[in-house]
């Protein structure tokens, strides 16, 4: 079957000097000039019977909300007047090196400092941008699917969160010494034909884009940025190199002694590292190029996006291990959070993570001597927050904006000059800039886009290796019946709520479960969610019964101006 497809790229002109980049959390990572240009890639495709899909990558640290309106607005008022937002897919390849100040959720402005206009205007033009190219340039062509497998040997990827792969009873035990082997070690690749130029293609490979690490300045597109400049400077073609099931995977070795390992790749090195890996990208891409592909995409293409709000689903008992009235609830941080990696990005001193731990547990404590006292209605709030967050020690609580119990943050414990986040969350309580939402978002768009034999799922979060194989495997049980052979899990997608681990994982409490905010089903709120819209896709279009009430969240201009900078 012959599409119509338009490739484009386009610069993220962002570039603003001290402003804090987006990824680590760090106050001290700000910008301070630019090492490697960002860019946004871009595909529309189209399949002469009505049906079309526009996939953009940004060379960020993921998507936001606000990003994703401001783009549809745009491709409404200029490209086509009643496009459908469910046939736009927009992704970030997820570097840690690029700007922050972007969202308008207040806890991805705290250490940046604040919300930055200028940064979120530079992203959309350049997403836009690259869609608009796209669509000029389309042309008849023809997709294919690839398979290819890396060797796990190749060292580009080991896994962070050994123990807590090994809790999942689907996998094999894994060694610390061979955290190569807990990896997803496929490399899904879209090879698009068109006519009169050289091959582009999309592939989907799961890594974290932190070689570069958090005392660095220089803005970058880290090991993603340099395989899809090295792809392309080989192939002459556009090549998206974006993320697969990367939460629980790490750019460097993992195992006996990996700190002392690691400590001699900093500064400078670092970004010689980031462009070393991504190197190794690039040549498993043109492998995967050379060899047969699994099949050809014969279309048509279909497409459904709608928004749940994952503070309060019930989960379904098959995604539950049977639990009854197992749900989501509102978005909590743990500790293990705030700790961060140890090779990725270390965030609390071994000192300071036994005090937040102790002060946690008191916090618990109190609440539960407290509730005998409390209303009705705040006993059941707190007896259920502690029953869905699970063995998460509650830091941050980011629906009820509170930290360590308190909700005057004026008054919390830790003064503003011992550090440069805690006093601009201090001066933003006082300038009332984040009194009227959660500090991230609850209101979240789940995405299926079907191509012929093909499925991909846009996922706004970070699942490990593991959540995203069962996100996979629930998508392809229903959508098999509709010719579906390949589920793509393709994370980062058109918002970001954090990581989502399994319930085995959740447990055990490292930093990723620390950053399932939802609670310790989340993953089958996200199984059950994404099995409700693939068993509707099975129906025709016009005989969906689909919730459209829920949208997102709307922030005023007023609050954003009481917490940005000039």
């Amino acid at each position: 079957m012959q599409f119509l497809i338009g490739a484009g790229k386009s610069p993220i002109k962002c570039f603003k000097k001290d402003v804090g980049m987006m990824g680590y959390g760090m106050s001290g990572n700000t910008v301070d000039d630019l090492s490697k240009e960002l860019s946004v890639r871009s595909f529309w495709m189209e399949d002469g019977q009505g049906g079309r899909f526009v996939y953009s990558c940004a060379e960020i640290c993921f998507i936001t909300p606000a990003v994703r309106r401001e783009v549809m607005s745009k491709i409404r008022n200029e490209i086509i007047s009643d496009f459908d937002e469910s046939c736009l897919m927009l992704s970030a390849q997820h570097t840690h090196s690029g700007p922050g100040g972007y969202s308008e959720y207040a806890l991805y402005n705290f250490t940046i400092p604040g919300f930055r206009r200028d940064v979120f205007t530079g992203i959309v033009d350049g997403i836009f941008n690259s869609i608009q190219a796209a669509y000029k340039s389309r042309a008849a062509g023809s997709l294919e699917l690839i398979e290819h497998s890396i060797d796990a040997a190749t060292g580009i990827a080991w896994n962070r969160s050994i123990e807590a792969y090994n809790s999942n009873p689907e996998n094999e035990p894994i060694s610390d010494r061979e955290a190569h082997l807990a990896i997803d070690n496929r490399m899904r690749m879209l090879r698009i034909n068109r006519q009169n130029g050289p091959c582009d293609q999309i592939n989907w490979f799961g890594v974290h884009a932190t070689c570069i690490g958090k005392l660095n300045h220089s803005i970058s597109f880290d090991n993603k940025g340099f395989a899809a400049a090295h792809f392309e400077n080989m192939n002459g073609g556009i090549g998206v190199f974006a993320q697969g099931l990367a939460g629980d995977v790490s750019p460097y070795y993992h195992g006996p002694e990996d700190v002392k390992k690691r400590k001699g790749i900093n500064g400078e090195n670092e970004h010689v590292y980031a462009e070393t890996n991504g190197i190794k990208q690039a040549d498993e891409a043109m492998k995967a190029l050379s060899i047969e592909p699994s099949f050809e995409l014969k279309g048509p293409i279909e497409t459904e996006l709608v928004y749940c709000d994952f503070s309060n689903i019930q989960v379904s008992e098959e995604f539950s291990h049977g639990l009854p009235n197992a749900k989501t609830g509102g978005a909590c941080h743990g500790v293990s959070f705030f700790n961060g990696t140890r090779i990725d990005g270390r965030g609390l001193s071994n000192v300071l993570n036994a005090i937040a731990h102790f002060m946690c547990i008191l916090v618990k404590l109190a609440h539960r001597i407290a509730m005998p006292f409390k209303s009705p209605k705040r006993r059941k709030e707190w007896k259920e927050k502690y029953r869905v967050q699970g063995k998460k020690r509650i830091l941050m609580d980011a629906t009820e904006h509170r930290i360590f119990g308190t909700k005057n943050l004026k008054g919390l414990i830790i003064p503003g000059f011992a550090d440069p986040t805690i006093s601009e969350i201090k001066r933003e309580y006082n300038n009332i800039a984040f009194s009227d939402h959660p500090w991230v978002p609850h209101i979240l768009p789940i995405q299926i886009v079907v191509i012929g034999k093909l499925a991909l799922v846009g996922c706004p979060g970070e699942p490990t290796i593991t959540a995203g194989k069962r996100i996979e495997g629930t998508m392809l049980s229903i959508l098999k019946k509709k010719g579906v052979d390949q589920v793509v899990v393709c994370p980062y997608s058109n918002a970001y709520m954090g990581y989502i681990t399994t319930f085995e994982e959740y447990q055990l409490q490292t930093y990723e479960g620390g950053h399932t905010v939802y609670g310790q089903w989340t993953l089958g709120a996200f199984q059950t969610k994404f099995k409700e819209l693939a068993c509707e896709m099975l129906n025709e279009k016009r005989s969906r019964n689909l919730d459209r009430k829920i949208q997102p969240i709307a922030f005023s201009r007023a609050e954003l101006e009481r917490r940005t900078y000039d």
